[in-house]
């Protein structure tokens, strides 16, 4: 009999972070004879941990704080790591198996979310959500367990016997992930977090849309050699209108591929296929070729579906190999660099890669940033998008976003009294303070804090002492200082060196001040400007807009924004910023000019409140 309640990944030893590994963790969960509880997770797509009276796990700083929570209980003194493995450690894609009696396994699953707590369950209130792949009972060795909760990743015959016994599948379930794909097409939920990031050695990728919910939801699977934007690759098309789901020989769309999908020649693309079969046009990547097409209005027959995608699959990867496509050209590496990620990070903003990664450099060496344009450039879109390239991941969980205003204090940024609804008051922490603590306590991660109207706040009310602990020579334990609040000198804070600070700042609000010199010191300043280039064409292109019409437009945005500058009491801070058109679609004209009326006329009016003539003149450009 072995005791896997010490089974730890090294990594983790003594680690109070999530892990930094992207491979998938094995834990074994023990359930002993609850059965009816258990039937109750499969039946609900979820897992779940008792001690309800902890409250939300998210509130703790520390295993330690859960452990020293109830001094007088032992249970859940020995139970802490398993809570702590529960809310950090635990991440999507990690399969977790059931232990009933006598060492047997329940089934398994793979986990779909981030841990939450919900308040209005009855009971087992930690939750998170798990896709359960199989269910029924196995023998497997005998195993002891102290704890609910062990990860077993490294006992690695224990971890095969498991597999091979319940034929865990390390791959996606392509089954299970479309019906997931095509239930959600449904709905206007974007996110791709509950997704598997792999399958049989290559990168998985789906999408619902950036922002607004795209017409056509894809999955796509790519290798080394080819990305989203540039390349070919397998991938599944949703054209929800019609209630088609086409396989396809994917290419990139606008840029045109490095290379071509072979033996291809009688293959119809995308295109022809709904001329031919539908009398309609395809919505988007008309220039894709059929593999095969599924009614969605109809049962799928997986069998079939799984049969043409390793077909596919398989043509993909004899094809030769390329050199590598996209070297960095900028002066500065990012660390840890994926092509493919930056890729689709880099097409979402409107900026060249070497500017960006200019940016990102400049981020890493002053540790702060702000942002500064005109409305409409996407200042706060580009500040996510940049924090993602700097942790080389999309992870929200190490980003936090707030907004300033002329009330926000010290208080709700770091520290200060609040009234209890019995009387009296209690000390609590700043939503900057407890981000500051989630960084202290997980140094090998990268953490950013995006503030955006930054200069719609009294900064040097909200930041006090912070000031000084904020110059990126000022960061870590050494420079630790005693706040307001403390209750005594030995109290100290510090700001950790992998924390970022991102502020945007909207240079055409004249109510605002101007960021005091003491700040603007400790940031370092980028100027976004509108960007109507190929890419924001692109982009309309790929909302299905004549042609003519997109020209026009640039046409008619470049004379506006020229009279804007060429304004003595304006100039480049107030001009009109493409993010206000990159959502236009059909249909087009009502919504044009809603846009127009509702959006740029008011801006316009702010502007020129004393001259009429000039925004009658804009919005007569505008709307010819």
């Amino acid at each position: 009999m072995k005791d896997v309640s010490k089974w730890r990944r090294p990594a983790d030893q003594g680690g109070e972070g999530p892990a930094n590994s992207n491979s998938r963790q094995y834990w074994l969960y023990k359930i002993d004879d609850n059965i009816e509880k258990w039937n109750e997770f499969y039946r609900e797509g979820i897992i779940g941990l008792p001690f309800d009276d902890l409250g939300d796990l998210r509130n703790f700083l520390s295993s330690l704080d859960l452990r020293n929570m109830y001094p007088d209980r032992p249970r859940y003194e020995k139970e802490s790591d398993a809570y702590w493995d529960f809310y950090r450690r635990v991440r999507t894609g990690d399969v977790i198996m059931v232990r009933g009696k006598r060492s047997a396994i329940l089934g398994y699953g793979i986990v779909t979310s981030e841990y939450r707590y919900e308040e209005e369950r009855e009971d087992h209130k930690h939750i998170r959500k798990v896709n359960w792949m199989r269910k029924g009972e196995w023998d497997v060795r005998e195993t002891r367990m102290h704890r609910h909760l062990v990860n077993v990743t490294a006992s690695k015959s224990y971890v095969n016997q498991v597999r091979d016994t319940l034929g865990i599948n390390p791959h996606a379930n392509i089954p299970v992930l479309l019906r997931q794909f095509l239930e959600q097409a449904q709905t206007k939920d974007l996110t791709t977090t509950n997704y598997p990031k792999e399958h049989r050695g290559l990168r998985l990728h789906v999408s619902f849309g950036k922002g607004n919910q795209a017409k056509v939801p894809w999955v796509a699977f790519t290798d080394e050699d080819n990305t989203i934007q540039n390349g070919i690759y397998p991938t599944f098309l949703y054209y929800r209108r019609v209630k088609k789901l086409a396989l396809a020989y994917g290419v990139s769309d606008p840029n045109a591929p490095p290379q071509s999908w072979p033996n291809t020649q009688a293959r119809p693309t995308i295109l022809s296929w709904f001329k031919e079969n539908l009398n309609e046009t395809p919505d988007k990547y008309g220039a894709s070729l059929v593999k095969a097409v599924y009614d969605t209005d109809k049962p799928l027959d997986f069998s079939q579906i799984n049969a043409d995608l390793d077909s596919l699959l398989k043509e993909y990867k004899d094809l030769p190999e390329v050199s590598a496509l996209h070297e960095a050209t900028s002066m500065y590496e990012i660390e840890h660099e994926d092509i493919a990620f930056r890729d689709e990070v880099y097409h979402e903003i409107f900026l060249e890669s070497k500017q960006v990664d200019d940016i990102i450099h400049l981020l890493r060496r002053k540790k702060n940033l702000i942002l500064q344009g005109p409305p409409g450039v996407g200042k706060t879109f580009v500040a996510k998008r940049l924090a993602y390239l700097l942790m080389n991941r999309k992870n929200n969980r190490f980003i936090e976003t707030i907004q300033f205003h002329q009330s926000y204090s010290y208080e709700d940024f770091v520290q200060g009294y609040r009234p209890l609804g019995a009387g009296g008051f209690t000390l609590k922490n700043g939503v900057f303070y407890e981000f500051c603590r989630r960084a202290q306590e997980d140094p090998e991660n990268e953490y950013v804090f995006i503030i955006d109207e930054i200069n719609r706040g009294n900064l040097g009310k909200i930041f006090g002492e912070l000031m000084m602990l904020l110059e990126h020579d000022k960061r870590g334990a050494a420079f630790a200082v005693p706040l307001i609040y403390a209750a005594n000198s030995s109290e100290r804070f510090y700001i950790p060196a992998n924390l970022y600070v991102i502020g945007t700042m909207n240079t055409a609000d004249r109510s605002l001040a101007l960021v005091d010199f003491a700040l603007r010191r400790r940031f370092a300043f980028v100027s976004l400007e509108p960007s109507y280039s190929d890419r924001f064409i692109a982009v309309l292109r790929g909302n299905s807009l004549p042609e003519d019409f997109i020209h026009s437009l640039v046409r008619k945005l470049d004379e506006v924004n020229h009279m804007i500058t060429t304004d003595v009491t304006l100039g480049s801070g107030f001009l009109i910023g493409h993010a206000y058109f990159t959502d236009l679609e059909q249909p087009l004209v009502p919504t044009y000019r809603s846009i127009i009326e509702n959006e740029i006329k008011p801006l316009l009016q702010e502007y020129w409140f004393d001259d009429v003539a000039k925004v009658n003149k804009a919005i007569e450009i505008l709307m010819s």
